[in-house]
């Protein structure tokens, strides 16, 4: 498992350790990451797969706020119609 401090004190040098024998890995802060490129491609395109929205603050308790705004309110953790609507803003 990625540590937090692990990442937060070399984050370069803790994906390259991890990468050359994980495709995954768990993150000790939650989630995981994905660490190869042709792996964030592949399952970038699969529709099997969706963002969070509020999932994660939600988990933690946090229902209103500004965490809970960022998360409802961004390109990269919305879904379909909302994903693209934001997504034609920068494109």
């Amino acid at each position: 498992m990625l540590t937090v401090a692990e990442l937060n004190a070399d984050p370069h040098n803790a994906f390259a350790r991890w990468r050359p024998n994980q495709r995954i890995v768990e993150y000790e802060g939650g989630g995981f990451f994905v660490l190869r490129h042709a792996d964030v491609i592949r399952l970038s395109n699969d529709p099997r797969l969706v963002s969070t929205e509020t999932a994660i603050p939600d988990s933690r308790g946090v229902s209103e706020g500004s965490l809970h705004e960022f998360f409802s309110h961004g390109m990269l953790t919305a879904n379909g119609a909302h994903h693209e609507r934001r997504r034609s803003l920068i494109s």
